[in-house]
Formats: C-alpha cells, sequence, structure tokens
C-alpha cells in the first residue's frame, strides 16, 4: 500500500481549520517567545503576521481561501471588542478618579492623531479614498473597519492600518513616553 503524501498534504492545507490552525499556533509561537525574551520586536501581532504571510506563501495558499477559512476569527473580533468592556467596568472607580485626565488625552490625541494622518496623507498625495481608509486608524479594528467603509474607505486595508499603528505603538511608544519623561503609570498605560 502506498501513500500518496502529497494528496495528504493538499488535504490538509486545503482543510478549513488550516487556516484557524496557522493562524492560532503562530500567534502562540509568537507570544511564547515574546514573553520567553520580551524583545520588544518580538511583538506577538507583527510576528505571528510574518508567520501566517510566510505559511500561506510557502504552502502556495491561496489567500481567498485563507481568508474564508479564518472567517469565524474576524466575526469574533466584535465581541473580543465588546469583552473589554468588563475590565472597564471593573476599574470603574480608578477610570473616575482619573476622568478629566484621560478624556483631555483622549480628544487631543485622537483629533492629533487623525489630523496628522489626513493632513500627511493630502500633503503626499493620497487618494481620497486611502484618506478614508486610513483615518480611523487609531481605534479597534472593528470599528475601523465599521467607520472606514462608511466614510468612503475600505474595510480590510483600514484593520492593516491599525494593526500597523499598533504595533507600532506598542514597539517604539514605550521609548518615546520614556523621552518625553512621562513616568506616571497612568498616563503610560
Amino acid at each position: 500500500m502506498t501513500l500518496d503524501w502529497h494528496g495528504a498534504w493538499m488535504s490538509v492545507i486545503h482543510h478549513p481549520l488550516f487556516g484557524i490552525a496557522i493562524t492560532l499556533g503562530a500567534y502562540q509561537m509568537a507570544m511564547a517567545a515574546y514573553e520567553k525574551t520580551r524583545w520588544l520586536f518580538l511583538q506577538p501581532v507583527l510576528v505571528s503576521m510574518v508567520v501566517v504571510i510566510g505559511v500561506v506563501l510557502v504552502c502556495d495558499l491561496d489567500y481567498t481561501e485563507y481568508r474564508k477559512s479564518t472567517e469565524i476569527l474576524s466575526t469574533l473580533l466584535g465581541p473580543a471588542t465588546v469583552a473589554l468592556a468588563v475590565p472597564l467596568y471593573l476599574n470603574m472607580r480608578r477610570i473616575r478618579q482619573l476622568f478629566w485626565p484621560v478624556l483631555t488625552t483622549l480628544v487631543i490625541g485622537g483629533i492629533f492623531a487623525t489630523g496628522l494622518c489626513v493632513g500627511l496623507g493630502v500633503l503626499f498625495g493620497a487618494d481620497h479614498m486611502i484618506l478614508m481608509t486610513m483615518a480611523p486608524k487609531s481605534v479597534t479594528s472593528p470599528i475601523a473597519m465599521l467607520v472606514a467603509e462608511q466614510i468612503g474607505g475600505v474595510a480590510a486595508l483600514a484593520a492593516v492600518f491599525v494593526l500597523i499603528t499598533g504595533v507600532f505603538g506598542a514597539i517604539f511608544g514605550p521609548g518615546l513616553l520614556s523621552l518625553a519623561g512621562v513616568d506616571n503609570p497612568a498616563a503610560r498605560g
């Protein structure tokens, strides 16, 4: 009895759970590497993204097929975002104590981040569609995707901009805050 290795490999690659398995596996591997080293450039989202892209390319897996197999993960982003309300609720007393500084920071930071992003885009001649896609980059992916779509941007590309913003913030944010002399743990987040 001869085993058809190529056929078996193709069955594994094209199985509906393959995309979810490589996505979650890559994230777990990246998380373990980051926790062991604490090296800033081993951010789990960045490393897992590179690993998944590599696996998809090496396995010659069609992106549409990968995207379809991981649709459930995209669907679960919404409830995961809503679940962020639980720790906020549990820390309501502390949030009330810091209400005005937090509100001021969020309003000024939100206006500055959006204005700078759109302003630089205009300065460099970006299309209106790209500007509308980049504008909501500083919120969670599900919200950015909805907002981008409603204002004339591309939802999938908005998620990419959110991802890039988050990775850059995680890598360079602590150093920039230290450089600016921000030492208060509440201000650093």
